[in-house]
């Protein structure tokens, strides 16, 4: 695996569970020794917040660093964060809505994950994040970032939960394990912490070390 990667996490629609993917998914990291950096872009900041709650139990730097109009500043910001963490992983938890932010971060990573939960609503929606992403490959013509669509928010043992993967393979990317809704995940932005430090060994924590085999699978191709 590369010495450091940078994944973001991007969908135009709100309520999509990015901002929960990306946290747990840099809970993971952590845990995994890789010293994870999540840079909270989103003017909600709601990355901050949740590790706000954690206080001192919380286990790895999120810091807000808002895009604004002057691109130039935000990379300078990103650069001198990136030099002071030494981080193995940097993060983007991206803003809803926002085509230009999202294709930025876009830009400056090697994954782009982009979290679908089943419903018409956000599969259309994955459609516009995966042309926002597709035109950042284009610029940078080097076939990166890649893409890996997340189904979020499942509810076991539903119809919806059963054929979204086969919705998500009409786009041709790759489609990564599923993430379930569950109750302990809500319990675990409450306490402030990553669902690996919350409830470790649990089916939630379980399929974001899943989620993570996955990238670094993705990442090595």
């Amino acid at each position: 695996m590369r010495t450091t990667i940078t994944i973001s996490t991007i969908n135009l629609k709100g309520g999509s569970a990015k901002t929960s993917t990306i946290f747990n998914l840099a809970g993971v990291l952590h845990e995994a020794g890789r010293r994870p950096l999540l840079i909270d872009c989103d003017a909600q900041q709601s990355a901050t917040q949740w590790a706000a709650q954690g206080g001192d139990r919380f286990p790895f730097p999120v810091i807000p660093l808002e895009i604004g109009k002057d691109v130039k500043k935000f990379k300078a910001q990103l650069d001198k964060i990136k030099t002071e963490r030494k981080s193995g992983v940097v993060l983007f938890d991206t803003p809803p809505q926002l085509k230009e932010e999202a294709l930025l971060c876009a830009l400056l990573s090697d994954i782009v994950l982009i979290p679908v939960t089943p419903s018409p609503l956000d599969i259309w929606a994955a459609e516009q994040a995966i042309k926002t992403v597709r035109e950042a490959q284009s610029v940078r013509k080097d076939k990166l970032p890649k893409i890996l669509l997340v189904p979020s928010r499942l509810v076991a043992g539903t119809v919806l939960a059963r054929e979204i993967k086969g919705s998500l393979e009409q786009f041709n990317e790759a489609v990564s394990p599923a993430i379930t809704l569950r109750v302990v995940m809500v319990e675990a932005c409450i306490a402030g912490l990553p669902v690996s430090l919350y409830a470790p060994g649990s089916p939630s924590h379980n399929e974001f070390k899943d989620l993570l085999k996955f990238v670094y699978k993705n990442v090595k191709k």
